[in-house]
């Protein structure tokens, strides 16, 4: 459920899934630099609060999307520990070599939500895109800029969101076929049983895809030709709007 949280090959269709993909790429990262330059709780709390329509109109089960983060509850529970007991600064109480602080304590909630927030946003980014999409209107862009240098950077982000999806489920994939054969071997092992198997079936895929582009005539470099030219639909506008709206937001606080 985890792979399938991060590395979702089929795009749901929503609202959000029409928006501009590059619109939603500079969403995501201007929505992670604000996160992780700012240290207003209140501001967090808006942050978190404009996540909840993404949520709804990306059509993400909040019950499966929550029971998918499971694991990283761990790493949150982790990271405020970490911060509670290490952090310098005004000691509540000691125990043995641990001295929790008030500071450890609001640096502990400060870097949990952050993990938090950047974990909902990379999943409503990966759950919502389509990397060929993003790659097309990345290219259309850079051509537009007479930034043909660029011109790989948008083929090899395409390839990379749907190379390492293939990477787990093959992994995945041959684990089932382990467990169907009784194999029952300790973790470290098990690690070294998949490695070789999957490095050469990654190996492989990456040989047939090289012939598929050659037969394809492709040229590294050459640039992209499209079949249609993307419009700015109403819901780019509006997502666009709800972006300056929360820049404008914390530009204020």
């Amino acid at each position: 459920m985890l792979i399938s949280l991060f590395f979702e090959r089929e795009i749901r269709s929503s609202f959000l899934s029409k928006i501009d993909p590059v619109l939603k790429l500079f969403f995501i990262l201007l929505y992670s630099f604000i996160i992780i330059i700012t240290r207003n709780f209140l501001f967090y709390g808006i942050l978190f609060v404009s996540l909840i329509p993404l949520i709804f109109l990306s059509k993400i089960n909040i019950k499966i999307l929550l029971k998918s983060l499971i694991p990283f509850y761990i790493l949150f529970l982790l990271t405020f520990l970490l911060h509670f007991f290490f952090t310098p600064g005004k000691v509540i109480f000691s125990f043995l070599f641990f001295r929790p602080t008030f500071e450890g304590l609001k640096n502990g909630i400060l870097f949990s939500i952050r993990l938090f927030l950047l974990i909902i946003t990379a999943v409503i980014f990966n759950l919502t895109t389509n990397p060929f999409l993003l790659s097309e209107r990345l290219s259309s862009i850079f051509n537009f800029l007479k930034l043909k240098k660029l011109n790989e950077f948008p083929f090899m982000l395409a390839l990379s969101m749907r190379y390492v999806p293939v990477i787990f489920y093959e992994g995945r994939r041959l684990v089932f076929s382990q467990m169907a054969r009784g194999i029952r071997k300790g973790y470290f092992m098990r690690i070294i049983s998949l490695l070789f198997p999957i490095v050469f079936s990654t190996l492989r895929k990456a040989d047939h895809l090289s012939y598929a582009l050659n037969a394809k005539g492709y040229v590294p470099g050459s640039g992209y030709t499209f079949n249609y030219k993307r419009k700015t639909l109403l819901g780019d506008i509006l997502f666009f709007i709800y972006l300056i709206l929360i820049i404008f937001l914390f530009i204020i606080l």
